[in-house]
């Protein structure tokens, strides 16, 4: 691959890309459009739903009020000035379950490595995974195969399909939060190992990037002190990762719909320079939507 972040993990449960995205939040649902090239947002728009519309999860429903988020979703389309039948769709973490896989062997044929991945994680998610839509990339070989895994229940994935369907449109791809979010990670700061960090007002996401490959991805329920979230994510880095590259732990990469002062603050007291991801032109609410696109 060209990037580390090109479109074996964005497109997770699709392929096309289209101009514009929605995500399905917890509390809100928000759409960009972006510029030809899918590198810059043209106009974002977001509409709240009442507590409890949308339930993050693997069981069903995630959705208990079609109504209420097909009229969301129809009024930001409307204010980014959608004009077309596609869009991409970004769905919550917690409806998905997201993985990091290290095997001896990898089959070579497709229809074997689906097989093969639902044998290693059936035991491993709390659903049927031979009634799931099953995504995976391969981020590293060497001596072992190392793979990024993604499965969630279709009964959920098909819970904001037909809330697309429904408004006579078409979900080209679906994909997860901080998947899509990392799409915008600036390869710049690759070049040491990267905490990056994504905060919502229910969830505290940190993954690393060692090598330039995605080596550890950690979801916890918001509550407490940010750095009691990030703290276990960092001794796993020490006891695991800090030999590997040999560069350190040099970046702390932001992205938050809240707060953002707070991962700041974290990063001082870690000693690490933090940057926001993708910069600041977008506003992080967005930067999900704006990753889905990226090409």
């Amino acid at each position: 691959m060209s990037n580390l972040f090109s479109r074996g993990l964005k497109s997770l449960f699709g392929a096309d890309l289209p101009g514009c995205a929605c995500e399905f939040t917890q509390g809100e649902v928000r759409a960009v459009r972006a510029s030809a090239d899918r590198k810059t947002v043209v106009s974002h728009a977001s509409a709240p739903l009442a507590d409890g519309v949308i339930r993050p999860g693997v069981k069903d429903p995630n959705i208990t009020d079609v109504e209420a988020v097909s009229s969301a979703l129809g009024r930001v389309l409307g204010e980014v000035g959608f004009s077309g039948s596609e869009l991409v769709g970004v769905i919550p973490d917690d409806s998905v379950r997201i993985g990091l896989l290290e095997v001896d062997s990898f089959p070579s044929a497709a229809a074997d490595q689906r097989s093969f991945i639902q044998w290693k994680l059936k035991k491993h998610v709390q659903f049927n995974v031979n009634d799931a839509a099953v995504a995976w990339q391969k981020i590293g070989e060497n001596g072992v195969v190392d793979l990024l895994t993604v499965l969630a229940p279709r009964s959920v994935t098909s819970q904001y399909e037909e809330i697309v369907d429904g408004l006579g449109l078409h979900a080209g791809s679906l994909t997860a939060s901080t998947l899509a979010a990392l799409n915008l990670m600036d390869t710049a700061v690759l070049g040491t190992d990267v905490l990056f960090v994504k905060l919502t007002a229910s969830s505290v996401v940190t993954t690393i990037l060692s090598n330039q490959k995605l080596r550890f991805y950690r979801k916890v329920p918001r509550a407490g002190a940010l750095e009691d979230a990030v703290h276990p994510t960092l001794m796993y880095y020490q006891d695991r990762l800090s030999g590997d590259s040999g560069s350190g732990l040099g970046q702390m990469v932001l992205c938050s719909d809240l707060d953002a002062d707070a991962g700041s603050a974290i990063a001082a007291r870690l000693g690490l320079p933090s940057r926001p991801l993708g910069g600041t032109a977008t506003p992080d609410a967005f930067k999900p939507a704006l990753g889905a696109l990226q090409s």
